[in-house]
């Protein structure tokens, strides 16, 4: 879209389209980052005889500096100059600095006595007082509005030893010290353009004399007149600064290109990282790949279901803070545990945890580690109510069989897993005694020959009819139900 101009009767700062547009260029020399900022704003461009918010101009001033440094507000300014003559002549009021300064230039040549350093000194005075004047006018051309201005100003300082002259100017603008300070690189670039080759000059940023009063800064610069050495121009002296600053330049976009690089491989990674707290790692690598509907059949997995017995009673007397708190303590432990075993956690529901083995591989190997990581639940729960002065108890419920485990939904989808298999697990959980792991006869055949398990009796679950069930006290030679901290 063409962003519209604000009104005339605006009071607000305003500034040309043109320095919008220069600024644009400036970012588009590093990968064309201009175009980009461009669609971040949600813009196609300005109209360089147009005038658009004065705030426009500090935002792209912001970006170069963030992305290229002062190097990059130097090319800004450096810019300038070649662009002013043009746009002004479009707009019906060309630029008079040129047209004011060149003519003394020629005149100045004629000045020009290191015999006569006072005639010399007024001179260049002179041409400072012009370079003020006209540098002056031409920048309030681009500017309008509340606050919107742009004048310069000179102090005399004393010269020293091999200096012919030097000066203080000073401008006074809405833009930042920082900015200014790098951006008025265009004088530099005037002074070499139009100055004789007798006298050589530095122009220099002062920041012990700058100043900012209210919205406006005071930037001061120090320009100093020497003698040119021999074998040297303006155009050589000029072509090595700009060539320094360019190094700098594409030194400071490579290293936002890596830094921006980092910072992407680190968004990447922590995606990463938040994708497999939710989804086993096939899940994770087969999403990326670009698959849509996933769903896997698993011919003997084992499912594991956990209680806490007593929570829902113990959270009338808790805040909701503390319960979340506690809850993520116990299931930060089992958490850790199903990593070390390498199980694959399910989800959790409320105080309820899910977990599964034999996804893929051994399911017998997998049946076997399920109930070493039920076992090994009884000695997290056991460390946390030590820890927590609590007295909780949990029970367990074990199954093993098929399965089919999948991604449910496109938006704030979940990897789970569907059965008989699962619901017969579940109803382990559910009558399983405090202090208990009750397994279903299926992981009793996959894991009687490890664990010391006692046969229960024939339990009645829901939907399911009559089931014999076992428990599992430990591993063989352990002193039975004590390492859950319960008696038989």
């Amino acid at each position: 879209m063409q962003v519209e101009p604000t009104q005339r009767q605006e009071p607000t700062a305003e500034v040309l389209g043109f320095s919008l547009n220069i600024a644009i260029e400036t970012l588009s020399e590093i990968d064309r980052l201009g175009k980009s900022f461009l669609q971040e704003l949600g813009v196609e461009s300005f109209d360089s005889t147009l005038f658009y918010p004065y705030q426009y101009r500090l935002n792209f001033f912001q970006e170069i500096f963030d992305r290229l440094g002062w190097p990059g507000l130097f090319m800004l300014g450096a810019k300038i100059p070649e662009r002013v003559a043009q746009v002004f002549e479009k707009k019906g009021t060309p630029s008079t600095y040129l047209l004011v300064i060149e003519p003394y230039m020629q005149e100045l040549v004629h000045l020009i006595d290191f015999q006569n350093l006072r005639q010399t000194r007024q001179a260049l005075e002179k041409m400072v007082v012009l370079h003020n004047q006209e540098l002056t006018l031409d920048s309030n051309r681009g500017l309008r509005g509340k606050d919107a201005i742009s004048q310069w100003t000179h102090v005399e300082e004393p010269a020293e030893d091999g200096e012919i002259a030097r000066f203080l100017l000073t401008n006074v603008s809405l833009s930042p010290l920082k900015f200014e300070a790098a951006l008025r690189s265009n004088c530099l670039y005037c002074f070499r353009k139009i100055f004789p080759e007798s006298v050589d000059l530095t122009y220099e940023f002062v920041p012990e004399k700058s100043q900012s009063l209210g919205l406006h800064h005071h930037c001061s610069f120090r320009l100093i007149f020497r003698p040119m050495e021999k074998g040297f121009t303006h155009a050589t002296r000029w072509s090595m600064q700009l060539e320094n600053i360019q190094k700098q330049l594409y030194k400071n976009a490579l290293d936002f290109a890596f830094d921006q690089e980092k910072l992407v491989k680190e968004k990447a990674q922590k995606i990463d990282e938040l994708m497999l707290n939710v989804l086993p790692r096939k899940i994770v690598d087969r999403l990326e790949s670009g698959e849509k509907t996933i769903s896997d059949g698993c011919p003997n997995a084992t499912i594991l279901f956990s209680d806490i017995v007593g929570f829902s009673a113990m959270s009338v007397s808790q805040s909701a803070e503390e319960l979340v708190s506690l809850l993520n303590d116990l299931f930060t432990k089992f958490d850790q545990r199903a990593l070390l075993l390498g199980v694959e956690k399910i989800k959790t529901i409320g105080d309820a945890y899910m977990v599964a083995g034999g996804l893929e591989g051994d399911g017998k190997q997998d049946a076997i580690r399920v109930v070493q990581m039920a076992i090994g639940m009884f000695t997290d729960l056991a460390e946390f109510n030590q820890q927590h002065q609590m007295a909780l108890q949990m029970r367990v419920g074990i199954n093993s069989g098929p399965v089919v485990a999948g991604i449910i939904g496109h938006t704030k989808f979940s990897y789970d897993l569907w059965g008989n298999t699962v619901n017969t697990a579940s109803r382990m959980e559910s009558t399983s005694l405090p202090g208990k792991i009750q397994i279903s006869p299926s992981t009793y055949l996959q894991v009687k020959e490890y664990f010391d398990i006692q046969a229960r009796e024939l339990v009645e679950c829901k939907g399911l009819g009559q089931i014999m069930t076992y428990f599992v006290h430990g591993h063989h030679g352990s002193q039975g139900g004590l390492e859950f901290g319960v008696t038989n």
